[in-house]
C-alpha cells in the first residue's frame, strides 16, 4: 500500500506529464454549407432578408438566393441585349404593413432599377446620364443615388420620376447617408457634401484634400475615409473637423460605428478600431492583403473579408481572432449574418471570382491568442478647421480546406496548476 507522501508524488508527476503532452482543446470552426457561382466578378455586398440573399454581379444580373439551400429563386438581367454590370450593393426595402419588398440598384449603363423583391419583376426604371456606382438610400419617400459624372439624383420611390439633381466636380463614391432632412456624400473632387432633401440645395461642403468615400453618421458626427488613407470625424452641423486618424493605405469602404468605436479596413491590410470620441486607436488587426469592404458585425463579433482569401471572426472589443476560413479567392464584400430555418446563425459573403458562400457559424467560440497590437502613444494630429461653405436544389460544396483550428491552452494550464499543488503537498508532508 502506497504511503500518502509517495502517492502525492506519483500523482503530481502523472498530472504534470498530462499538462506537457495532452492535446489542447480545439475551437469550433465554421462549416461551409453551400456555394452558388455567378461566374462573374462580384464587388457588391450581399443583402439578407428573411432567408433570401440578394446578390448583384458584374455579369449584369441580380440574384435572389434561398439561403437554406443556396438555390436561385429568380434572377433579373439588367439589359437583355447587352447586360450591364452592377457595381454597388443593392438597397432592399421591406414594407411590414403591406408585406411588399423592393430592391433598388443601378447599372454601368446608368439605369436605376426598381424590382419586386419577391417575384423579380421590374416595377420601374430611370435613366441617368452616367454609370451608377453607388448604393441608393431611401429617406422620407425619396430615393437618392450618385453617378460617375458627379451627380446626385432624387427620385420618387413609387414611380421613379425625378425631383432634382445636384452636381459636383467628381465621381460620387459608393454610399450616401441621410439624417434630419439632409443627405451626406463624398466625391472624387475631394469634398464632403451635405444637401437638403427638399430642394437639392447645398447645406455643407468640407474639403478633405483627397477622394472622399462613403460616410457614416453617428450622433452629431460624420465619419468618413479618404483615398489618401485618413479617417475623419466631422461635425455634421458646422463641417468642422473633430479629429483625423492616418492609416498606411486607402480607405475605400464606409466606416462601421459600434460600441463607441469606429471600425475601418485599409488597403494596408489592417482593420483599425478607433475611439469614436477621441480618435485614438484601440487596436488594429492584421490581414495579409487589403481590406476593401466594411466589416460585418453581429453580437460583438466583427466578420472581415480580405484580399488574402480569408474571412476572419474577430472580437470587436479586443481585436483578437476567433477563427479564420480560407475560401480560395479574395473577399471584397461585407459578410452578413442571417438566422436559418434551423435557428442557427449563418455567414454569407461573395468572392471576387463570383462565388457566393454560406458558412454555418459555430455555437461556441474559443479565442486564439495572438499578441495584440500595442496601443499607439501618439495622439491624433490636430489640424485647423476647414472652411465651410453654407449654401430547393443544394449546390455542391467546393473543394476548399479550412484553416487549421485555433486552440485553447486552458486544459494544460489547469493540469500544471494541479501538479504544483500536489508537489507543495508532498513537500509539506
Amino acid at each position: 500500500m502506497l504511503r500518502p507522501r509517495r502517492f502525492a508524488l506519483i500523482a503530481s508527476l502523472i498530472v504534470f506529464t498530462v499538462a506537457l503532452f495532452a492535446q489542447p482543446a480545439m475551437a469550433e470552426q465554421p462549416e461551409q454549407e453551400w456555394t452558388y457561382s455567378t461566374n462573374a466578378y462580384i464587388t457588391a455586398s450581399p443583402v439578407y432578408q428573411n432567408n433570401v440573399l440578394y446578390v448583384a454581379s458584374q455579369n449584369g444580373k441580380l440574384y435572389a438566393l434561398y439561403t437554406p439551400y443556396g438555390s436561385a429563386q429568380w434572377n433579373f438581367t439588367t439589359h437583355n441585349q447587352t447586360p450591364s454590370a452592377i457595381q454597388a450593393t443593392p438597397l432592399v426595402v421591406t414594407d411590414q404593413v403591406t408585406n411588399t419588398r423592393m430592391v433598388y440598384f443601378g447599372s454601368d449603363q446608368g439605369t436605376m432599377f426598381a424590382v419586386n423583391g419577391l417575384t423579380g419583376k421590374e416595377v420601374w426604371r430611370f435613366q441617368a446620364d452616367s454609370s451608377i456606382d453607388s448604393t441608393p438610400v431611401f429617406y422620407n419617400g425619396i430615393l437618392f443615388f450618385g453617378t460617375f459624372n458627379g451627380k446626385v439624383y432624387a427620385l420618387a420611390v413609387e414611380d421613379g420620376h425625378e425631383y432634382w439633381n445636384f452636381t459636383t466636380e467628381g465621381w460620387i463614391s459608393d454610399g450616401i447617408e441621410a439624417k434630419d432632412n439632409v443627405i451626406y456624400f463624398g466625391s472624387r473632387d475631394g469634398n464632403l457634401y451635405g444637401v437638403e432633401i427638399g430642394n437639392g440645395k447645398q447645406k455643407l461642403k468640407t474639403s478633405l484634400n483627397s477622394r472622399v468615400n462613403a460616410p457614416t453618421i453617428w450622433g452629431d458626427n460624420i465619419y468618413v475615409g479618404t483615398q489618401d488613407g485618413y479617417l475623419y470625424c466631422i461635425d455634421r452641423y458646422s463641417g468642422n473637423q473633430q479629429w483625423k486618424f492616418q492609416t498606411d493605405g486607402a480607405i475605400v469602404s464606409r466606416p462601421l460605428v459600434q460600441l463607441n468605436t469606429v471600425y475601418i479596413g485599409s488597403a494596408d491590410g489592417n482593420v483599425y478600431a478607433i475611439n469614436a470620441t477621441s480618435g485614438k486607436q484601440a487596436w488594429s488587426f492584421p490581414t495579409q492583403d487589403g481590406v476593401k469592404a466594411t466589416p460585418g458585425f453581429d453580437s460583438g463579433i466583427l466578420y472581415i473579408g480580405s484580399g488574402d482569401k480569408n474571412v476572419y471572426a474577430v472580437d470587436a472589443r479586443m481585436g483578437l481572432q476567433y477563427w479564420k476560413y480560407n475560401v480560395g479567392s479574395a473577399v471584397d464584400t461585407t459578410p452578413v449574418v442571417g438566422t436559418g430555418t434551423d435557428k442557427k446563425k449563418y455567414l454569407y459573403f461573395a468572392t471576387v471570382n463570383g462565388d457566393v458562400i454560406s458558412l454555418k457559424l459555430p455555437d461556441t467560440l474559443i479565442m486564439a491568442t495572438p499578441t495584440p497590437t500595442p496601443r499607439p502613444i501618439a495622439t491624433p494630429t490636430p489640424v485647423p478647421s476647414p472652411t465651410v461653405t453654407i449654401t430547393p436544389t443544394p449546390v455542391p460544396l467546393p473543394s476548399v480546406s479550412p484553416e487549421p483550428q485555433s486552440w485553447c491552452p486552458l486544459p494544460g494550464l489547469l493540469a500544471a496548476a494541479l501538479a504544483v499543488v500536489g508537489l507543495v503537498y508532498y513537500r509539506r508532508r
